[in-house]
């Protein structure tokens, strides 16, 4: 049991260091996949990723840490995937999903503490010099492009007095996710999506540059760690450079890059891109 335990963890473990590290590193956009988990004593909410992680409560505790530490940074937190206990799979379906309520006590708990810190989601689609005089830096969206569920919640009169602090991420946050097994078919799948896309979307567009681990993939990497990545570590580490050639031949029409294992030299080559002039040929 151990062993297949550790298998498993190799493969659902993305990040080396905490959401601190993280922020301090460069990182200015957060996924987190939220969980219920039930004791005795009281609800706690964790990030989830296959198990649970760190609580919520200590996550944000970190992002005020770096925001009063650095109050002039911009950070995104996408908050989605909300799943209850038990149902660590992630199933989507209605009945694994939050209710009302759930949606409430967690706002209520995880992020109106916060509310001093946070965009209100009518100014979140405002250019960043008409934001940098005003004190907010936070900007939470909530759900995803694939969660309509969520996103009726965030619609009704359950979650109508927070709802200005909350970006609709149904309908404002374009999450592009390859689900593919070889970084080639990521990048094809990727630049395909974006063409037919074009340049009209108006929300947030997030790129997943990562690769989904099959169980083709789990044996190979069991068999031949030699010849085939045996954890997401590996894999990140290989994808390392084509990711940044894709990420420069796209740089004017990328929006949001999500890595597994992010390092150093991967944040430092994304802030030169935005540092960089963009120019576009029309033809």
């Amino acid at each position: 049991m151990y062993y297949f335990t550790n298998i498993v963890k190799r493969w659902t473990v993305d990040q080396e260091f905490n959401i601190y590290h993280q922020l301090l590193s460069g990182i200015r956009c957060l996924d987190l996949r939220v969980a219920i988990q039930t004791t005795q004593d009281n609800i706690q909410y964790r990030v989830h990723h296959g198990y649970y992680g760190e609580t919520l409560t200590n996550i944000m505790s970190q992002i005020e840490r770096f925001y009063q530490q650095h109050p002039k940074e911009f950070v995104i937190i996408n908050f989605r995937h909300f799943i209850k206990p038990g149902n660590l799979s992630g199933s989507h379906t209605h009945s694994s999903q939050w209710s009302p309520e759930d949606h409430i006590r967690f706002y209520t708990k995880v992020i109106q503490p916060l509310e001093h810190i946070i965009i209100k989601s009518k100014h979140c689609y405002h250019t960043l010099d008409s934001l940098w005089d005003k004190k907010p830096r936070l900007v939470i969206v909530y759900g995803d492009n694939r969660d309509s569920y969520t996103s009726s919640i965030i619609s009704s009169d359950c979650l109508e007095s927070s709802r200005k602090y909350l970006v609709n991420g149904y309908s404002n946050f374009c999450d592009l996710w390859p689900n593919k097994s070889t970084p080639s078919s990521v990048y094809r799948w990727l630049s395909t999506k974006l063409d037919s896309q074009g340049l009209k979307y108006q929300g947030f567009l997030q790129c997943q540059l990562l690769t989904t681990a099959t169980k083709n993939k789990i044996i190979l990497g069991l068999l031949f760690p030699c010849f085939y990545p045996s954890c997401t570590r590996i894999e990140a580490q290989c994808m390392a450079r084509s990711n940044m050639i894709w990420c420069r031949e796209n740089s004017y029409r990328i929006n949001i890059i999500l890595l597994d294992w992010t390092t150093t030299q991967s944040i430092v080559d994304i802030i030169k891109f935005n540092q960089s002039p963009i120019f576009q040929t029309s033809i």
